[in-house]
């Protein structure tokens, strides 16, 4: 901090405790050694304290400031390595050896297959018979009852265009999903096991995949072939076995 300032800031400081009342008796500060002699006031025509006179602010340099403070206890090197060094060490060490890129293709092909066949959806089993349910809306029993009535009395919206759920690796399952994509072209099939490809392949149009199983544990699907469609009383879900796809069909408006 330049004189200047120091001087402006101490002269501010001043007329402050002038203005409220004090008695200034100088100014010092230790740390810096600053210090500045003790204003003078005078009253003016309305009787408020003025600034008389005042003696320029010295600044002396505090001979604290170039002492060395000593150690509280024994000091030792850094005897760690650098993380980043060490990890560099090590990627150049298996960059020359070959096995950075073998570790790498490793896990591009590993990424490339789990797109290829996803992990299969456990837990769905075969449908033996025609079982049809209304699709709703997760609402938690906790709420008030009042809140409760509210949820049901709101309608669930429709859906969009049908989703088929299908097991890729089961042929008649396959047949099934084929027959009803041709009658409903705007229809989605979902793979819960099996290759995303050949399955497209297969159907000749584009699929999807439950990945993790979230689709059938939202709607409630516990077997395949399935399809999600909208009835006469709504949104509803239908599982069924493959040689009932005319009844399926019949059902969907």
């Amino acid at each position: 901090m330049k004189t200047s300032h120091l001087l402006l800031a101490c002269c501010l400081l001043a007329s402050v405790g002038a203005l409220a009342g004090f008695t200034h008796a100088g100014l010092e500060i230790r740390g810096l050694g600053i210090s500045a002699a003790p204003a003078k006031f005078a009253k003016d025509s309305a009787g408020s304290s003025i600034l008389k006179d005042h003696k320029a602010v010295t600044v002396k340099e505090n001979p604290a400031a170039k002492e060395k403070l000593q150690a509280l206890g024994p000091i030792y090197p850094i005897a760690e390595p650098d993380l980043l060094e060490l990890f560099m060490e090590r990627i150049n060490q298996l960059k020359s050896s070959g096995q950075y890129q073998k570790r790498f293709d490793q896990e591009k092909q590993k990424i490339a297959e789990l797109m290829r066949n996803p992990p299969a959806v456990v837990g769905l089993a075969k449908a033996q018979e025609i079982r049809i349910w209304p699709l709703e809306a997760s609402i938690p029993e906790t709420l008030p009852e009042s809140l409760l009535r509210q949820a049901a009395s709101v309608e669930m919206p429709r859906i969009s265009r049908e989703l088929i759920f299908i097991d890729g690796t089961d042929k008649a399952e396959l047949d099934a999903a084929k027959a009803i994509a041709a009658q409903r072209s705007d229809s989605r099939v979902v793979l819960v096991n099996g290759s995303i490809g050949e399955t497209s392949r297969t159907l000749n149009r584009r699929i999807f995949f439950d990945q993790g199983g979230s689709l059938t544990r939202l709607f409630g699907i516990h077997a395949t072939p399935a399809i999600l469609f909208n009835g006469t009383d709504g949104p509803s879900g239908m599982e069924f076995p493959p040689r009932e796809v005319q009844s399926v069909l019949s059902n969907l408006l």
